[in-house]
This record gives structure tokens, C-alpha cells and sequence, in this order.
């Protein structure tokens, strides 16, 4: 179905960052969220979101690791980074890894609604 909404899985173990991405994006998308890595890795199989929102430190699943599974696990997964963590070492490894864009934290909004749209919208 053409206008069947899509999934977006929010990975962070900011509470307040899940809240304001979950405020932000639920007019347009599905949103399911998970508090660490291990939980993301686990709805991400079980949900197959369209995107994945995915914070880098966190507890249980580094999100590094988590990302690295999930490719594993379906390798046309559209992951996007968001993290604090801004060495070029890391972001060139979770591009290698797949992640199709790396937005910065703090982030603007529009940064992140362009980035999921890209990511769901073309090949």
C-alpha cells in the first residue's frame, strides 16, 4: 500500500531526546523507540523500520556495535547517526558501516526530518 505510514525507530538512551523525536516525528511516521542499543537491535528485527534514528553511546550496545548488526541483519537498512560524538574517525567508520547520514548533536530538526525523508525516499 502506497500510503501506508512509515516506521521510524528512535535508538537513544536519552529519555528526553526519544520524547522530543517522538513529539516531532509521530504527526508523519510511526515512531517505536528503545532506550539502548540491545533494545534497538531487538525492534529493529522485529519491526523493520523504514529508518533508524540511532544514538552512538549508549548502554548495553555501543551503537557503533548496534548499527553493525542491523546492516548484518538487513544490509538495505537506512540508519542514521545521531550523536554528540563528532571525531572524523568515527563518523567514516559508521558510514563504512553503512549508516547513511550523521547528524550531530546538538541538531536541528529540519536537519533530521531532510535526513529521514532522503533516506526513505530515494535509492
Amino acid at each position: 500500500m502506497e500510503n501506508e505510514r512509515k516506521k521510524v525507530l528512535v535508538v537513544d538512551d536519552a529519555k528526553f531526546i526519544r520524547e522530543l523525536l517522538t513529539a516531532q516525528l509521530s504527526n508523519d511516521y510511526d515512531v517505536i523507540t528503545a532506550k539502548d542499543g540491545k533494545e534497538g537491535v531487538d525492534k529493529f528485527k522485529a519491526d523493520c523500520p523504514d529508518v533508524v534514528l540511532l544514538d552512538i553511546n549508549m548502554p548495553k550496545l555501543h551503537g557503533v556495535d548496534a548499527l553493525q548488526q542491523m546492516m548484518e541483519f538487513n544490509a538495505q537498512a537506512k540508519v542514521i547517526m545521531l550523536s554528540v560524538e563528532d571525531s572524523y574517525e568515527v563518523i567514516e567508520d559508521c558510514k563504512d558501516f553503512g549508516a547513511v547520514d550523521y547528524i550531530i548533536k546538538p541538531f536541528s530538526m529540519d536537519n533530521v526530518l531532510q535526513s529521514i525523508h532522503v533516506a526513505i525516499y530515494t535509492d
